[in-house]
């Protein structure tokens, strides 16, 4: 609490050290709900969005997926996340380039190679 402000949230101290926009949720959530939502926005955001538009496209994207009730409709379940901060494109790099996998699987296999052949050398 701030005297003459009220409530204070954590996404002021982190506006407050300098970070352009935090995803706050205004009541407790539904973990499953929010882990997809909050996956969408990622998947928008590498499609260049901005942060705000992401978060829009994810919730509708959460709204037009089939969902195991009608409950699952209400504002409780998909409406608890807001943008607080600027509304810019956030960029953001896809994770999948394919040396890398090429060259962590070659060296695990590496590993493995030489622990059996170091076991064989041993039985002799």
């Amino acid at each position: 609490m701030a005297k003459g402000e009220g409530v204070i949230s954590l996404s002021r101290g982190f506006s407050a050290i300098g970070t352009p926009a935090t995803i706050a949720g205004l009541w407790n959530v539904n973990d499953e709900t929010v882990s997809q939502i909050t996956s969408n926005m990622y998947k928008f955001l590498l499609d260049e969005q901005s942060s705000g538009y992401a978060l829009h496209l994810a919730k509708l994207a959460w709204l037009n997926t089939n969902q195991t009730a009608d409950a699952m409709y209400l504002p409780y379940y998909w409406d608890s996340l807001i943008l607080m901060g600027t509304n810019n494109p956030v960029l953001l790099q896809a994770t999948t380039n394919k040396i890398y996998w090429y060259a962590a699987i070659g060296a695990l296999m590496g590993v493995v190679l030489a622990f059996i052949y170091l076991r064989k050398q041993g039985k002799k």
